[in-house]
């Protein structure tokens, strides 16, 4: 979907407050708006406003709207007077990051790398000279976008700049001698899965099929787990947002979206042993993932009961195929993710 360019630029008048200084652009910072409201409302408010915070550019579903010249500098890094965020960066923001209906971001996001590519093309940049707002500062900016994962939407910018610069795969016309057979991924639908997925990138487990409910831990990139059950956001079964899974591993139980995994045959990834016999130990370990499921037993098979937090400790007194038992009686926890102190 191709997205609308619009100049609604700040008054000069106001340029001592907004864009002081003149600038020779050498990088883009990336922010999210951290609210609902379309780029026409977010461009109109700064720039009718009396404070000092400003950006270049603002991207909806629908619009990219220009509010400062790229040959001025605006204050959007966070990094003081004299910050390369502040006076060598054009600050872009991607609109609708809590809107409640979540196709808007999506789609404010793919206007935004099919922007940022064309600038990139523009100045002859790599994605390397784009940058988050925490970058600069340290902030949780852009938010919505490094909880999807900042990776993908490089990844997103990269194939737009592909496409701009014609190096996208040409199709070969020989035809297959022999005919092959493919695995296609299975769609997602509402409804029980049982079926293993491989995740696409970082993903977070959530305490309800909500982008902004409570995150219980993170999946790592090509883990490969089991889904449940399937419904829309919010349990939803009418088309609403993205589809969400149950799951229950290691790295925590809730769910996740199901927009960052592809269905697969492979079994779901366990902790390589050398010994299957019960081992008398006595240490201390402590936890170095978000939350950490404990078992009835020394494996994911068995039922959970309880969780533990990063940065606990507890004393092992048993070993069993990865596991270790809590001196606690409480039960096991996978040993994959802690540390021995």
């Amino acid at each position: 979907m191709a997205y609308t360019f619009k100049k609604d630029l700040v008054p000069s008048s106001k340029y001592s407050l907004k864009c002081p200084y003149s600038m020779t652009p050498e990088y883009i910072t990336v922010h999210n708006t951290s609210n609902s409201a379309s780029a026409l409302n977010e461009i109109s408010y700064m720039k009718n406003n009396n404070n000092a915070t400003s950006y270049h550019v603002c991207i909806d579903e629908q619009y990219v709207i220009q509010a400062i010249p790229f040959n001025r500098n605006a204050w959007h890094a966070g990094d003081g007077a004299n910050g390369t965020g502040n006076r060598k960066s054009i600050g872009i923001e991607i609109a609708r990051s809590t809107s409640a209906d979540t196709t808007l971001f999506q789609r404010a996001e793919e206007n935004a790398a099919k922007y940022i590519a064309t600038l990139l093309k523009q100045y002859g940049w790599t994605t390397a000279k784009v940058k988050r707002h925490k970058d600069w500062s340290g902030k949780n900016c852009p938010h919505k976008t490094m909880e999807k994962g900042w990776e993908r939407f490089i990844k997103m910018i990269q194939k737009e700049l592909d496409i701009l610069n014609g190096k996208t795969t040409t199709p070969t016309t020989k035809k297959p001698t022999t005919t092959t057979t493919t695995t296609k991924p299975v769609p997602f639908k509402v409804g029980s899965y049982k079926a293993n997925v491989k995740t696409t990138d970082v993903l977070n487990i959530r305490s309800k099929r909500n982008p902004s409910s409570t995150k219980i831990g993170s999946i790592p990139k090509g883990a490969i787990i089991k889904v449940d059950y399937i419904m829309y956001q919010d349990n939803s079964v009418a088309k609403k947002g993205s589809l969400w899974g149950s799951v229950y591993t290691q790295y925590g139980d809730g769910f996740i979206c199901m927009d960052y995994v592809t269905s697969t045959t492979a079994t779901p990834t366990t902790t390589k042993t050398t010994t299957s016999t019960n081992k008398k130990v006595n240490y201390k370990v402590k936890v170095t993932v978000d939350s950490l499921n404990i078992r009835k037993g020394a494996g994911t098979g068995y039922a959970t009961n309880g969780s533990v937090k990063k940065g606990q400790v507890f004393t092992i007194i048993e070993e069993k195929d990865g596991w270790g038992k809590l001196k606690s009686g409480a039960g096991w926890i996978n040993l994959s993710y802690t540390k021995k102190l």
